[in-house]
């Protein structure tokens, strides 16, 4: 009896055990420094208890101080193990659950010096960049929001935000990614991420650990890192975590994950065991005016020929956006005002067609980034052949005719402008096409009129040639050849009349 009593004292003091790392690659023993059994949810939340939850701001003080005041930090080698426990399989004791597949693959096939895109490795669901990216940071190793994840997964999450909508990854179909804005995971664990992401905003505040910035969310995609515990590190988006916190409730596994994280690491998520605590802390946050996610447009004048001025201008679509330029390829076109929405630069010389690569950064007020890119090409303006201008024509017409002139040029892209410049006035229809099309004037005798075509290029290269033609008057009559006219004489008879003519008149003159 005695020693039934014993062995009943010794289970109730701790249900935790050392947890043995030989379960997977490079995981240490660590130790329970808390027993699940002892939890009581009334003494652990003593000052929320006994703050106003109607003050936001001093209610999410009094968490923090909750869950603060007995967090041991782990290594980031005991987290390894402590995740082989906290997202152990509930129907297989030998595996975990990643968060994104949300398959059961074995303990031991952890990417611990492992190149494999299909083991697991330790995903934070708070970026590590935004905040917290060295691993001696308490953010960094922290369990309540490190979870088994499969690696190309965790790689294809990225940093992204927490957002609906996006494309459906290959892999695991279930999760949506919007390029490097933001990441919707699969139906059963949106809740989960979400109270994740509640837990490290409320647990980092501002002062609460020298190690750490003030952790935010905010109601926006598009943050940006930030390695500086000066500044807040943020994440998003608030108001699509509320909504999946409110759709996908805490179950079991959760529960039971927070119990395993509170016996290795000594604290709990206080969104697990008080799920309505979000209306206190966060509802009154979310405003019914979307946020704007920064975005930037480039735009430039092109072709470029080497030595000409060059002006790349940047559009956001945000009122307070902060510029900055840099250049991408190319050899070093030393640019002037790269923090104006517009960039100035002279063409380099170039011995070939080469190409130059920009980019342009925008922030606004909350430090939310966007970035886009373009690449201009710097013509050689030596490298074409020389500039052509060819003008097909008829030289002679008659008033009324139909007449076409086609110009041709082998000009890059060539614009075209016919004038008149001599003679009758002529009625042009159209004089921007490389065909010119009119009905040649009425005159009086024959006459000439005169065209030029000016033609440019989309290097600006310009050129202009003339034409001439001449309008014949139909009405004008020419003299009739005999019908059977002489090979050896143009004259005939009627020569000899002339000479007639001529005889009799230099008689009268005598006679005179």
């Amino acid at each position: 009896m005695k020693r039934l009593l014993l062995l009943t004292a010794f289970l109730s003091v701790s249900s935790a055990y050392a947890a043995k790392g030989d379960i997977c690659t490079n995981c240490p023993d660590i130790t329970p420094i808390a027993n699940r059994a002892d939890f009581d949810i009334t003494t652990y939340y003593a000052s929320a208890n006994a703050a106003d939850n109607t003050d936001m701001v001093e209610f999410k003080k009094a968490i923090n101080k909750d869950i603060s005041a007995r967090h041991k930090q782990l290594s980031y080698a005991e987290v390894w193990t402590a995740l082989t426990f906290t997202d152990e399989d509930p129907a297989n004791a030998n595996n975990v659950i990643l968060l994104y597949k949300g398959n059961s693959i074995p303990k031991n096939q952890n990417a611990s010096g492992v190149n494999n895109p299909d083991y697991w490795n330790r995903e934070h669901v708070w970026a590590k960049s935004h905040g917290f990216p060295k691993s001696s940071q308490h953010g960094y190793t922290d369990i309540h929001h490190l979870r088994p994840s499969d690696t190309s997964m965790n790689s294809q999450r990225s940093n992204n935000d927490f957002d609906n909508g996006g494309s459906a990854v290959a892999e695991a179909p279930d999760n949506l990614k919007n390029g490097s804005i933001s990441w919707e995971p699969r139906e059963a664990v949106k809740g989960d991420v979400a109270r994740m992401m509640f837990y490290m905003d409320t647990r980092y505040e501002v002062g609460s650990d020298t190690d750490m910035p003030d952790l935010v969310l905010v109601d926006r995609t598009g943050t940006a890192t930030n390695s500086d515990n000066s500044k807040p590190g943020e994440m998003g988006k608030l108001c699509t975590l509320l909504e999946w916190h409110a759709n996908d409730p805490v179950d079991n596994f959760e529960r039971n994950r927070n119990d395993v994280v509170f016996e290795y690491q000594g604290n709990r998520n206080p969104y697990v065991d008080h799920p309505e605590w979000t209306d206190f802390v966060y509802k009154n946050k979310c405003s019914d005016i979307p946020a704007v996610t920064p975005s930037v447009s480039i735009a430039a004048t092109e072709p470029v020929i080497e030595g000409d001025s060059v002006t790349l201008t940047a559009t956001a679509n945000i009122t307070d956006a902060i510029f900055l330029w840099e250049q991408t390829s190319g050899a070093d076109v030393k640019p002037v005002d790269t923090d104006s929405a517009t960039l100035t630069f002279i063409a380099p010389k170039v011995t070939m067609d080469t190409d130059f690569g920009f980019k342009v950064t925008i922030n606004d007020s909350q430090e939310a980034k966007a970035n886009n890119e373009i690449s201009i090409t710097v013509k050689d303006k030596f490298i074409a052949s020389p500039f052509r201008l060819d003008i097909a024509a008829v030289s002679v017409v008659s008033e009324a005719q139909q007449v076409s002139l086609i110009g041709s040029s082998n000009g890059d892209k060539p614009t075209y402008q016919w004038a008149q410049t001599a003679g009758p006035k002529v009625n042009l229809a159209s004089t921007t096409q490389a065909e010119l099309v009119f009905t040649a004037p009425s005159v009086s005798l024959d006459s000439m009129v005169s065209f030029s075509l000016t033609v440019k290029d989309s290097l600006d290269q310009t050129i202009t040639k003339t034409v001439n033609l001449t309008v014949r008057n139909t009405d004008l009559t020419t003299p009739t050849e005999p019908t059977k006219p002489t090979t050896e004489s143009s004259g005939g008879a009627l020569g000899s009349l002339w000479i007639g003519v001529l005889v009799l008149l230099g008689l009268r003159r005598r006679i005179r």
